[in-house]
């Protein structure tokens, strides 16, 4: 809502089957890349834009956004300018140089990728690497904006358990600092019942903004405008 953020191009990566992380980000940047690795998620999201009548409905979703930034009225607006932001859907691997492979791009002003890299990565090696080909997809100066599970080792969808990579704070930000992110900032919402919960195990969410150091492109960007 500030503002500070923005630009011409956004890559999601791992987006799921889901497109709420995209839906107050189209706001800031009109091009937006969707990358997932499901071929079953990536359909998802294509029919949602293609409004089948299969689709999952995250009109829900979308009014609480514009509702929390005081414009609740115009959800039906923003489905619209969210649709027209997406431009494509493609595959992604985060444990290859070139996550998008065999597309190439010019690097984006912006990436947002939530709750990707934990379950993705079997060990922390593995997670630092990750980070270092999520951020060559980067400008210089370009912002990543992260959102991850602190000290989750699985999480539980019905009857189905999942297991992910247990990592903390200090593991994240280390991590980027590695991957050559600058101006790490963070927020952590802690867990409502960390112990005796069935579903998951996690101790907390965190949300992360960082820069790819370098230029500033986007504040220069903007400038110039």
């Amino acid at each position: 809502s500030t503002g500070v953020f923005t630009g011409p191009r956004l890559l999601e990566i791992g987006g799921g089957p889901i497109i709420m992380y995209v839906a107050a980000a189209c706001t800031r940047f009109p091009e937006i890349i969707f990358s997932e690795y499901s071929e079953q998620s990536r359909q998802s999201v294509k029919c949602w834009i293609e409004n089948d009548k299969h689709a999952f409905d995250w009109s829900h979703r979308i009014k609480y956004i514009c509702t929390l930034e005081g414009n609740g009225d115009k959800w039906q607006e923003r489905s619209e300018n969210l649709r027209c932001s997406i431009k494509e859907i493609v595959h992604c691997d985060v444990h290859v140089d070139n996550p998008l492979a065999p597309n190439q791009y010019d690097p984006f002003d912006a990436i947002v990728t939530a709750l990707c890299l934990e379950a993705a990565c079997p060990d922390k090696a593995s997670y630092s690497n990750a980070m270092r080909n999520v951020a060559s997809l980067l400008k210089p100066g370009g912002v990543l904006f992260l959102c991850g599970v602190l000290n989750q080792s699985f999480y539980a969808v019905g009857a189905n358990k999942y297991w992910t990579l247990s990592i903390d704070e200090v593991f994240i930000k280390s991590a980027m600092t590695d991957a050559g992110f600058i101006d790490i900032e963070s927020s952590v919402i802690p867990a409502p019942n960390p112990d005796g919960n069935n579903v998951s195990d996690f101790g907390g969410l965190i949300y992360i903004t960082a820069k790819k150091n370098g230029q500033n492109t986007i504040e220069n960007e903007s400038a110039h405008e």
